[in-house]
């Protein structure tokens, strides 16, 4: 059975690279958990970044509308499906914008549980690109 390939937002190209500063030359999951640890925190840093400040952007496209609707969803869904909706968001629109709404929720678990699910999704990427 082969394995959907899953297209990754372009935030994620830098650690999907192959050169050594991407993680695309390993499997191994504490080095895939630390890079996407960093790759949280960066988006977390953009977030919160001075509006002044070209070089880091708010959350891109991320309308008050669209902030209250997605908000509203996750409101509405269990916490395995609230990980799994933040999860398509970070992987096909950024993770700029699943923090933004994990933060929402006001619930360290979501957020954790988005980290490793992210994790998952980036070693199974790297897997299939090195099998490709």
């Amino acid at each position: 059975m082969a394995t959907e390939k899953r297209a990754f937002h372009e935030s994620w190209d830098h650690l999907l690279e192959a050169r050594p500063e991407g993680v695309a030359h390993t499997e191994n999951r504490d080095v895939l958990h630390e890079a996407v640890g960093k790759h949280i925190e960066e988006a977390r840093r953009r977030m919160t970044s001075t509006p002044g400040d070209v070089s880091q952007s708010p959350v891109p496209t991320m309308t008050d509308a669209d902030t209250a609707a997605h908000t509203a969803a996750l409101h509405a869904m269990e916490e395995p499906q609230q990980v799994a909706y933040l999860g398509k968001i970070a992987l096909e629109q950024g993770v700029e914008k699943a923090i933004h709404l994990a933060e929402k929720t006001n619930s360290p678990y979501i957020v954790d549980a988005l980290h490793d699910l992210l994790v998952d999704e980036l070693a199974q990427a790297v897997k299939a690109r090195r099998a490709s």
